[in-house]
This record gives C-alpha cells, sequence and structure tokens, in this order.
C-alpha cells in the first residue's frame, strides 16, 4: 500500500462499501488522510447504503450522483476514453472515470484484481480448474488496468491498483485455493483480514459495480425507451452520426 501512495498525504479511493474498496481504505488510513467516493445512480443500492457503510468503519464519503438526463453523456465520454463501445465494460468503468474526474486528490485507489486474485466471482466456485481461469482474468484484468492507469493519466491524476502491485500478486501466487475459495466461500483470506479490522465490509456478499451503481440498469432503460438494443444505443451515444467521431457528453 506504502508504494501505491508514495509521498501523498491526501488520497481517494473509488468506493462501493463491498470487501475490496473498504479494505483498501483501511490499509490506506495507516499512511495518508483518505477520501472515499462512490458514483451512483439516484435509486440504486450504492446511493441508498454507501454512505452508511462508510459511516460504519469511519471513513469520510463524497457521493457522486449520475442523473438520469447526464447519463448518456458519460456512457459517451467513458467509451472515447476506452475506446470501447462494449455496454458493461462502460458501465463498470463509469464510477473509475467519475473519481478520477470529480475528486481533487491527485492519487485515486481502486479495488481491481482483488476478484481475479482471491478468487471473488461465483464461477470459481464451480471450476474443475479455478486458478487457470483466474490467470486468464487476471490477464484481462491488467489489460484494462494499464487502460486505466492512461485515462487517469491524461486527466491529471494518477491511478493505482494496490491488489495487482508486485508484492501482492506474489503473494496471491503462493497461497493455497482454499485461502481463496473455500465450498461456496470467497475471497476466504480477504474477509478474514477484514474481520480482523474490525471492517463490518467482511461478510458482505459481492455486487458488481455495473448493477450495485444502477448504471446497468438505467442503461437498459434508456435503450429500451429509444426502441434500440443495449448495443445499439451505446454506440448511438457515444458516435455523432455526421462523421462518427465527435463525442457528445457533460459531467454528471
Amino acid at each position: 500500500m506504502a508504494s501505491a501512495i508514495g509521498k501523498e498525504r491526501t488520497v481517494a479511493v473509488a468506493y462501493s462499501g463491498g470487501l475490496d474498496s473498504s479494505l483498501i481504505a483501511r490499509l490506506a488510513k495507516e499512511s495518508a488522510e483518505v477520501k472515499c467516493y462512490t458514483c451512483a445512480m439516484a435509486g440504486s443500492f450504492d446511493a441508498d447504503h454507501a454512505l452508511g457503510f462508510a459511516a460504519e468503519d469511519g471513513l469520510d464519503l463524497t457521493m457522486i450522483v449520475v442523473g438520469r438526463e447526464s447519463l448518456a453523456g458519460l456512457v459517451a465520454r467513458t467509451g472515447m476514453l476506452l475506446n470501447s463501445d462494449d455496454p458493461v465494460r462502460i458501465a463498470y468503468t463509469i464510477p473509475v472515470i467519475c473519481v478520477l474526474e470529480r475528486c481533487a486528490e491527485t492519487t485515486v485507489l481502486v479495488g481491481s484484481g482483488a476478484d481475479e486474485l482471491f478468487g471473488g466471482y461465483a464461477k470459481y466456485s464451480t471450476a474443475t480448474d479455478p486458478t487457470a481461469i483466474m490467470t486468464s482474468d487476471l490477464s484481462k484484468m491488467l489489460v484494462e488496468d494499464n487502460v486505466l492507469r492512461m485515462v487517469a493519466k491524461a486527466l491529471g491524476k494518477r491511478l493505482e491498483s494496490p491488489y495487482v502491485s508486485e508484492i501482492t500478486l506474489a503473494f496471491s501466487a503462493s497461497l493455497p485455493m482454499n485461502l481463496k475459495i473455500s465450498g461456496n466461500d470467497r475471497k476466504v483470506l480477504l474477509r478474514k483480514a477484514a474481520a480482523s479490522l474490525g471492517l463490518h465490509s467482511h461478510d458482505r456478499p459481492k455486487k458488481a459495480a455495473q448493477y450495485s451503481s444502477g448504471l446497468m440498469k438505467e442503461m437498459k432503460r434508456q435503450a429500451a425507451s429509444s426502441h434500440a438494443s443495449l448495443s445499439d444505443w451505446v454506440r448511438q451515444q457515444t458516435w455523432c452520426e455526421s462523421d462518427g467521431s465527435t463525442l457528445r457528453g457533460q459531467s454528471p
């Protein structure tokens, strides 16, 4: 964690109230002042619960509420930054983009990689060879992480993913699988660590950011209102019809 924070006196954490971001925020507090940020649609799980989760663990949280009228612009801007029109990829990246754009802090910490390294996804529990799938997923995640680091740099920020630091990667590789997955229990070691630190998130179920933030639900609703498939609607937002290269959008 110290290498991710560097000499910063204050850092931002992209926070959902879940296990991964709660652990990062708690450990970062040992080296710097921590400001947490949650980006979500009004009425979503994150919007309704993140402030309470943060208060339970003594964290300072700023809520970034995305209005329905500004979502199309966010989809457009995020798609352009990622050079992608993949709805899922855009939906789970929007919260990070919002934090990068809105936070005052230079360094932003995110929980990327925890699921791939410590067995967070349900599919790992039933896989014949979970290690192979986790390794493949990690490779894809690292590509995404590099893209987000470049996006952060373009926005004048530094994005750090402590779970994929060299020391954590090596540590995870040395662990037996039963400290990652045990029956239906996933991220076993991380949950034990959170419990030992007194974090209320130690037994919270995993909720994917694109769903807990309400972003995917609202994207689907707006696509249906436009009588378009979700993929077509995303492409419509990302590119102007005139020349296919002009970004449309506004801040949340």
